[in-house]
């Protein structure tokens, strides 16, 4: 069930009308069921993995309270089993292809073996749950079903903000209440998200996806566009549906966390991962950057750390060595990119320094990008390998016509005016405190572009979320 349908606006706003006519001490329940509901439409043999998850997890935080002497024990074995799923689901045909690619036919591989849509986020949740339980930051939930909410949270389940216990489970146990302003500021936030997504990702994805997806066909500039094309798609996709979560959570009362601050606006990679994937960075940095030693040993160590956490957080977003790769890259844009950019510190204050500076950062994560992409190893080569500055003439020959194409250009412009607007302070409340025509034409422009203008059916090769797959 994508955000994305009309199943999907069915089924949320059902939830949301019975959530708010029930009774506080049942919502809860609620939306458990709707949330394993939301997930088993995808396969309802989904349902067995996150149960087992939650189990393990959360009667591991019981049993570490219960018996401290042995609390290592216990957080060791459920670690092992939720990392131990999530490695058979996700990266055992990888691993299995690696080895026999190595010693032919030493390991089964399983072609029925699909991946487990948003495995990797709700996997991460309940881990650090089971080790902010282990460290003391936070009491163990006794509370089972609040619990498997928590896991399970619908609005935010398949793809994140990955959430920490100690700010989204005690939310579930508060008293809610309808408030007007809230529902409208979480509405606004969802036809944004929607807006961003299949009026202008989808319609990118298009054009991506005729050239990545038959790379020895394409050549020269239109590679280069395409792979810059590809950096606004991932960005507007993800955020759009991390502003979709947020903002349906919110109508519901729930607070999420941020995942992105415009990151296309920043001057350093350090600034760029900072505003990137907010909540994932920081689980990294929380419980791999730091138990490694973090920045403590300056030097060699400290490099060793970042390019362990960027290799990583690259299998973590897909079991391929093409991600490896791409994680690799950014790390070595972090320790040298970065080394070069602190020298110029005085130029990234300056207006031109910012421009100049902040479109070398776009360029450099739009070209590792190129892995990030491509299906395989070879593909990827052979992008870059065709990349030059001819061939512009067939520029609308791949999926996008002319008039369709410049208006995407437009509004990618747009999106960038408005986080421009967003950076210097402009908030959605200027909207709220508009007059009441310009408020609503503002509504109706969005909605009505949505529906009028968004990538849907034949046009689209794949309107699924990019980040469903990790």
């Amino acid at each position: 069930m994508l955000f994305n349908s009309f199943e999907f606006l069915l089924f949320f706003i059902t939830v949301a009308f019975t959530y708010f006519i029930l009774k506080d001490k049942w919502r809860w329940a609620l939306l458990l069921g709707a949330s394993y509901f939301f997930y088993g439409s995808w396969n309802i043999s989904y349902l067995i993995l996150i149960l087992l998850s939650t189990v393990t997890t959360f009667y591991s935080g019981i049993l570490i309270e219960k018996i401290p002497s042995q609390k290592k024990n216990i957080t060791f074995s459920s670690l092992a089993i939720n990392l131990g799923i999530l490695f058979f689901f996700k990266y055992y045909n990888f691993f299995a292809t690696t080895v026999n690619s190595l010693n032919e036919d030493t390991l089964p591989f399983f072609d029925s073996l699909l991946p487990v849509v948003g495995i990797s986020f709700y996997t991460f949740q309940a881990l650090s749950y089971t080790m902010d339980v282990y460290n003391g930051k936070i009491k163990s939930q006794k509370h089972i079903g609040k619990y498997a909410l928590f896991v399970s949270f619908f609005p935010q389940l398949v793809a994140g903000p990955i959430e920490k216990a100690s700010n989204l489970l005690p939310q579930f146990s508060e008293n809610k209440i309808f408030n007007y302003d809230r529902v409208r500021s979480g509405l606004l936030l969802i036809v944004w998200g929607i807006f961003k997504k299949v009026v202008i990702a989808d319609r990118i994805g298009i054009f991506v996806s005729e050239v990545y997806n038959a790379p020895s066909e394409s050549y020269g500039v239109i590679n280069i566009i395409a792979t810059i094309l590809f950096s606004f798609q991932l960005y507007l996709d993800f955020s759009s549906y991390s502003e979709i979560a947020i903002g349906s959570a919110r109508i519901f009362g729930y607070k999420l966390s941020i995942n992105f601050i415009r990151p296309y606006l920043s001057v350093s990679f350090k600034d760029f991962w900072r505003r990137w994937h907010i909540t994932l960075n920081a689980w990294f940095f929380e419980y791999l950057y730091l138990p490694l030693g973090g920045n403590k040993k300056k030097g060699i160590t400290t490099i060793r750390n970042i390019i362990i956490i960027f290799l990583v957080s690259g299998l973590w977003h897909g079991a391929s060595w093409n991600f490896v790769i791409w994680g690799g890259i950014n790390s070595i844009y972090l320790v040298v990119i970065d080394r070069f950019l602190q020298s110029k510190k005085k130029k990234k204050k300056k207006l031109f320094g910012k421009i100049f500076f902040g479109t070398l950062i776009m360029l450099l994560w739009s070209a590792s990008l190129v892995f990030f992409r491509a299906n395989t190893f070879e593909d990827a080569l052979t992008i870059y390998s065709n990349m030059n500055f001819s061939g512009i003439e067939n520029l609308y020959d791949f999926g996008l016509n002319e008039l369709t194409f410049k208006i995407t250009i437009r509004l990618l412009i747009l999106v960038y005016v408005i986080e421009l607007f967003q950076e210097l302070g402009f908030t959605e409340n200027k909207i709220f405190n508009a007059p009441i025509i310009i408020r609503w034409l503002i509504y109706l422009i969005l909605s009505l572009s949505t529906l009028y203008f968004g990538a849907y059916g034949l046009d689209s090769s794949d309107s699924s979320f990019i980040y469903f797959q990790f």
